[in-house]
């Protein structure tokens, strides 16, 4: 099985971690944060932030012909477990009926970051 590595044009990558990597019909989008352009900033709220993790996550499924209705397993890492209320609220807006499998858990995040979002997508013939 061939594997395909990709980095979004004009988003925030990190230089050693793709955005995606493809294998198969899967697509596993790496750890995103709530940046907010391309130098890698990150919104001073919590329900920005996370809004921004999930409309990063969000871009780079339809950078692969994805939408949120394909993703399967979506992981949610939060720095601060007191903050899944605010996070259930604004995941809510983006998966009303198709919500996949999910997990979240509290860690010690990188960069300063309150949240980070990976996925599974299945990739669908279109």
């Amino acid at each position: 099985m061939t594997m395909e590595r990709t980095t979004i044009d004009g988003m925030f990558a990190s230089p050693v971690v793709p955005h995606a990597v493809r294998a198969g019909s899967l697509l596993f989008i790496s750890g995103t944060l709530g940046w907010s352009d391309p130098q890698g900033s990150i919104p001073d709220d919590f329900p920005s932030e996370a809004r921004a993790a999930l409309e990063n996550v969000k871009a780079i499924a339809a950078a692969h012909n994805c939408d949120l209705d394909d993703i399967v397993k979506l992981g949610v890492f939060l720095s601060r477990l007191e903050d899944a209320a605010t996070f259930n609220r604004v995941y809510a807006d983006f998966f009303s009926t198709a919500r996949p499998a999910r997990s979240t858990v509290g860690a010690p995040l990188l960069m300063g970051a309150s949240i980070e979002i990976d996925a599974i997508c299945v990739i669908r013939d279109r």
